[in-house]
């Protein structure tokens, strides 16, 4: 009979050349896919015997059989592969708990991951889920743009508050970065795998509303048409069981969306059309990573309906960039009233560089990554709109003149 390498009598391992016994085969399952910080897919378990070829499936769920605990988890996590085409967020048989945590329905205990493809699609069946919170929660509107568009074009959504067209106060203006982010979310990864108080905007939504402010909402990132899942006749399942390296089941053809070729035509057409016919007195802009250009072309384009509202912009480690030839109006209003809050291992708002003529103050955001920046930052961002909102307004940097910062 083969031997294990520890001497005990083993089994020749499926696709292995390697032998293991139960003991070490279940011990190497559950070092991996639940004793270990971060979890193995079951479907890459590592081999306990060293060899580079994982263990697939089937000698995973042999294993842990030997283990009561160790099989029912493996069976929760299972449970979260949908049997067909997922359309809705409960499909994956995950919840958000009361603390924003996305948790297994059977187990309580947070994602575990699969494969790329079982990720990407929980994450795109997290959006709307999250737009609806935005609604449900925050009395958010939604806005189908380009406004005028035919009944065959394609359109993408962006949120604002009941009261932008009435609040004559503040507005405030909340622009995401780029990648797989939708209108709601600052990063999908800590949507998934921390909570929806870090990953989503729903904390800046309740600290605006209980100001009194408007709020709207962009989606800088929606190029296509991609609200609703199209048909898909030929979706097979097993794509959440594959190995292969690959994000999707196949590559899905959308419609473009006309005001939204790129970010900036997108945030120069959400202000045009809607955020700009705000009576608020002042604006306030929070922008993250790659909000921050978005920002600076906004500044450009609406020089004359934007900047002379402008009281503040708070970014959140953002990656833009004021150089010597930008327009002089843009360097006013970054260096007086804007702040970047940037990745950092020194405490919150810990001063790292002063502005400049061109370029805004930069601060500790309280966190060393950059998809964090936001949530850590948030218990600073906001007593800087208040300070930046309730200071002389008369003194605030127009599209023509002032320089000074309050």
């Amino acid at each position: 009979m083969p031997k294990c390498l520890c001497g005990k009598p083993g089994k020749k391992i499926h696709g292995h050349k390697c032998v293991l016994c139960n003991e070490c085969g279940l011990s190497g399952v559950r070092s991996a896919m639940f004793d270990a910080p971060r979890r193995a897919s079951p479907l890459t378990v590592p081999c306990p015997s060293g060899c580079k070829t994982p263990l697939d499936l089937m000698t995973v769920t042999e294993f842990v059989q030997g283990d009561s605990e160790l099989a029912a988890y493996l069976d929760s996590v299972l449970s979260t592969i949908p049997k067909s085409r997922p359309t809705q967020f409960d499909d994956f048989n995950y919840a958000y708990d009361e603390n924003g945590k996305l948790a297994n329905k059977v187990t309580g205990e947070g994602f575990h991951f699969i494969n790329q493809a079982h990720y990407d699609a929980l994450g795109d069946l997290i959006v709307p889920h999250i737009q609806h919170l935005m609604k449900e929660q925050h009395g958010m509107q939604e806005v189908l743009i380009p406004m005028e568009a035919a009944a065959d074009e394609g359109r993408g959504n962006i949120f604002h508050s009941a009261d932008v067209l009435e609040n004559t106060d503040t507005l405030l203006l909340i622009i995401q970065g780029s990648g797989a982010v939708r209108a709601g979310q600052w990063a999908r990864a800590l949507c998934i795998n921390d909570s929806l108080n870090t990953g989503s905007i729903l904390p800046y939504l309740k600290e605006a509303h209980a100001r009194g402010w408007a709020t709207v909402v962009m989606n800088p990132n929606q190029w296509t048409d991609d609200r609703e899942l199209p048909d898909d006749p030929d979706f097979d399942a097993s794509v959440f069981l594959s190995t292969e390296k690959r994000a999707r089941s196949k590559p899905v053809e959308r419609r473009r969306i006309r005001c939204s070729s790129n970010p900036s035509e997108h945030c120069q057409y959400v202000w045009e059309e809607i955020a700009s016919k705000s009576p608020a007195r002042d604006v306030l802009i929070v922008a993250h990573s790659a909000g921050g250009p978005c920002t600076l072309s906004l500044l450009r384009h609406a020089k004359e309906s934007l900047v002379p509202r402008v009281r503040a912009i708070a970014f959140t480690d953002s990656v833009h960039f004021v150089g010597k030839h930008e327009e002089e109006h843009v360097k006013r209003v970054v260096s007086a009233r804007a702040v970047n809050y940037v990745t950092s291992d020194e405490p919150l708002d810990t001063l790292l560089s002063e502005s400049t003529g061109a370029e805004c103050k930069r601060v500790s955001a309280g966190h060393t990554k950059h998809e964090h920046t936001s949530a850590s930052a948030i218990s600073s961002v906001f007593p800087f709109l208040d300070s930046k909102r309730t200071a002389d307004t008369a003194t605030a940097p127009s599209s023509a003149t002032s320089s000074s910062d309050p």
